[in-house]
């Protein structure tokens, strides 16, 4: 597969296209690809941040962020009764990563705020459609999935959050 049919299959994953979806998760050849979507996400983040340090870090901290989120979801999933693999999911969900390309659009804080937003909600229907998909999960345990793992990531960044109100690092007598 060259890059421009994974650019227009992945714009068939974020149109929510069934087809397409079941087709890149059992394609082999579609998940380098989605690996260079995801770095690219990377770059892209930083460029539209204009933190020029982050073009080296976030395009690792991207591939690395999307391995685990990926597998969390796909763990979550097999939980609920799913019946893909992994790489299959990830085939998938790493194409939907052009998404985040979005942010290039953001020219100040606001818009891209703005843009945030959007790809974050948008990025939520992408997920429904495709853990339904290629998981073969009915509705109502897509709708658990996904619930679970917004409780979940909400829990730790709580705990993160706490953990970092009683170090130094975020300590309230910093802002006294």
């Amino acid at each position: 597969m060259e890059f421009v049919k994974a650019l227009k299959n992945a714009v068939g994953i974020i149109k929510l296209e069934k087809k397409i979806i079941r087709q890149v998760a059992k394609d082999k050849e579609s998940m380098n690809y989605g690996i260079l979507i995801i770095v690219l996400s990377g770059f892209v983040t930083a460029i539209s941040m204009r933190k020029w340090p982050l073009l080296f870090v976030a395009p690792i901290l991207s591939l690395v962020s999307s391995f685990v989120s990926i597998g969390f979801l796909h763990i979550l999933s097999r939980v609920f009764g799913g019946r893909a693999k992994f790489v299959e999911l990830f085939r998938v969900l790493s194409h939907a990563y052009v998404l985040n390309w979005a942010y290039i659009l953001g020219f100040n804080e606001i818009l891209r705020m703005l843009i945030g937003l959007v790809v974050f909600v948008w990025g939520i229907a992408v997920n429904f459609v495709v853990i339904e998909k290629v998981h073969n999960l009915s509705k109502a345990k897509t709708v658990g999935v996904l619930v679970t793992a917004i409780l979940i990531s909400m829990f730790l960044f709580g705990l993160l959050l706490v953990f970092l109100l009683f170090s130094k690092v975020l300590s309230p007598s910093k802002f006294i």
